[in-house]
């Protein structure tokens, strides 16, 4: 296992600093250790304290860790002071095989003073030289270079600015910047490389420079060339962004576990629609199917977009009495559940799941006795402007059904219209879910028929 360590304050409500940092070093994989720099009193709505450690005890923390554990890669976070600043700084002139992410924290996100005035040239001076990576944010860039960055062409000269004052390679980040489609450059000295992003509109953004620099370390610990840990590190920071939750009163933390997960979620969501259609398959549900064919549409978390849903690439088709899949689940598979499932997570976050079968009088007369929640749209009501727009008629549809009925309903169908054909779409909390209700009216429907 990688060995990654962080020198920063401890953040008693946990959500940046020494806490935000261990926390992004294991759920990207690593081992993390820590040299504490200060205790404060902290929580969402500010810092109620710090209390300093002392620079002797700073390097004894230093020392053990160094003589025990086998790693390359550190960050740090909040030093406070000059001597904490020295401390650190030998310690890099002794252990030249060391690797130092330096974030330059200045200022808490509720304005609170988290490096000392004084401090600031020392850090300048002393530290900037001697890292790896600097990842200044806007305003701190602007108080170790002296320019005011207001537009994108001041980011390169802040970096070249940077450069300037020693430090080899530097990530300016842009969250600062007021403007929703943001970006952060990055610059190793002689080639730039900008990383465009969208801001999330999501409020809760505390301890995004811990976090931020904290998974640039470890992905460097796990041998990712530079940039590619830059990157790495821009993405894992934006969806701990997106899916952070309010916690406490003030700015909540970021989500580290969410963004930790997203990349193995792919295999996981896979491998549910995958069982979820062997149990169809299982139960010949063939002539459940449409003449369009049907699709299965799955997501872990709320989607945002398309690309966050997953579904069948050339749709589930009926074989007989069977069905096949063309292709393997992926995602932006379908263009037409994939709206039903973005308009049904929206309004319902539990519901994460939606298949198109046939439309049938006794599939609605099953559905209500099996006590499932059914609603309808009436194609022929949709405005012009929604006929017109490719794809938008069932998004349409599905969230017309949702504002009348004032929830999501297990089934929602239509009767279709010229050239239109009439289906119904089974919603779930996951596809196995969607799958058993599927089978429940199937059964039901077979006995009707004998």
């Amino acid at each position: 296992m990688k060995q990654v360590m962080t020198v920063a304050g401890s953040d008693s409500g946990g959500g940046a600093g020494i806490q935000a940092d261990l926390k992004t070093f294991t759920v990207l994989g690593c081992y993390g250790m820590s040299v504490i720099t200060a205790l404060t009193a902290q929580n969402t709505s500010g810092v109620q304290g710090i209390h300093p450690i002392e620079p002797d005890f700073v390097q004894s923390q230093l020392d053990s860790i160094t003589d025990d554990f086998d790693f390359t890669y550190f960050k740090s976070g909040m030093l406070f002071n000059k001597e904490i600043i020295m401390v650190l700084s030998r310690y890099l002139d002794e252990n030249t095989d060391k690797k130092l992410v330096l974030d330059p924290v200045m200022v808490s996100k509720s304005g609170s003073r988290l490096l000392e005035e004084k401090a600031v040239q020392t850090l300048k001076n002393e530290l900037v030289p001697r890292s790896f990576l600097l990842t200044p944010n806007l305003p701190e860039a602007e108080v170790l270079t002296g320019i005011t960055i207001s537009e994108k062409k001041d980011f390169s000269r802040a970096v070249k600015a940077l450069h300037e004052i020693g430090a080899g390679k530097v990530v300016l980040k842009g969250g600062h910047f007021d403007d929703r489609d943001s970006f952060d450059l990055f610059s190793d000295g002689q080639n730039e490389m900008w990383l465009d992003y969208q801001k999330s509109l999501n409020p809760h953004t505390h301890g995004t420079g811990c976090t931020f620099s904290a998974a640039i370390a470890a992905f460097l610990a796990q041998g990712n060339s530079l940039d590619a840990a830059v990157q790495k590190g821009r993405r894992f920071i934006s969806d701990a962004i997106r899916y952070a939750v309010p916690l406490g009163k003030g700015i909540s933390p970021t989500n580290h576990i969410v963004a930790g997960k997203i990349g193995e979620e792919k295999g996981i969501l896979r491998q549910e629609l995958l069982e979820a259609f062997e149990y169809l398959q299982q139960q010949a549900i063939g002539p459940l199917i449409p003449e369009v064919q049907s699709n299965m549409c799955a997501c872990k978390r709320v989607p945002s977009s398309l690309k966050e849903t997953m579904g069948f690439p050339g749709r589930i088709v009926r074989m007989g009495d069977s069905i096949r899949y063309v292709a393997l689940p992926e995602y932006g598979a379908s263009q037409h559940i994939g709206k039903v499932l973005l308009t049904v997570a929206g309004a319902d976050h539990e519901k994460k799941a939606v298949m198109n079968i046939r439309y049938m009088p006794e599939i609605t007369k099953i559905s209500e006795k099996l006590g499932l929640k059914i609603a309808s749209f009436d194609r022929s009501a949709e405005p012009r402007s929604v006929k017109e727009k490719e794809g938008s008629s069932l998004e349409w549809g599905t969230s017309r059904v949702i504002e009348q009925i004032g929830e999501v309903p297990d089934v929602i169908y239509d009767l279709g219209e010229v050239g239109k054909e009439p289906v119904s779409r089974i919603i779930g909390n996951s596809p196995m879910d969607v799958a058993r209700i599927i089978v429940r009216i199937y059964d039901e429907y077979k006995q009707i028929q004998h």
